[in-house]
């Protein structure tokens, strides 16, 4: 595990490591969480990206093996569906929809919860890092990074990710 420690910084005019500067509020732990964050977003942009390449070629195998046939019974109920759909076709979708679940699902849970927890450890209010949402975000999540990534003692995280999330 990482240990935390204070960000410094060389002075550039001197290049001497014992004249260092503090940096402000910046936290070694929170920029892991910040590069979470961005390769979180970069996943489900990598994901849509290989989705979209399959399905055009979903669409041309379709149009390749022809129209779908639907025979239907006496009642017009349908019986089967014939054509277009190969097992390869079938394989491919499959594959399309996974990755789909995968971006919406997983992926972008965890990308809420790691982006309210980087806000939290910022100090910016939740109403305002989020803004309107129909869905209450998984709150044991986000106190579980903010624990992780944050500098301060257990207890204090605790007490002040209560008072964000009532705010």
């Amino acid at each position: 595990m990482l240990q935390k420690q204070s960000a410094t910084i060389v002075d550039r005019r001197t290049k001497n490591p014992e004249e260092t500067t503090q940096v402000r509020g910046m936290n070694p732990m929170r920029v892991h969480l910040k590069i979470k964050n961005k390769s979180l977003a970069s996943e489900a942009r990598t994901i849509k990206t290989e989705e979209e390449r399959l399905r055009k070629i979903l669409m041309y195998k379709r149009m390749k093996n022809g129209p779908d046939k639907i025979t239907t019974d006496d009642k017009g109920n349908i019986t089967a569906i014939v054509g277009g759909w190969d097992e390869a076709t079938i394989s491919l979708h499959k594959t399309i929809m996974s990755l789909s679940q995968h971006r919406r699902l997983p992926v972008r849970k965890e990308r809420r919860s790691s982006h309210l927890a980087y806000n939290f450890l910022k100090g910016t209010a939740y109403k305002k890092a989020e803004g309107f949402c129909y869905t209450e975000p998984n709150w044991s999540d986000i106190e579980r990074m903010a624990l992780r990534y944050g500098d301060d003692d257990e207890r204090v995280i605790r007490q002040k990710f209560e008072e964000w999330r009532t705010t």
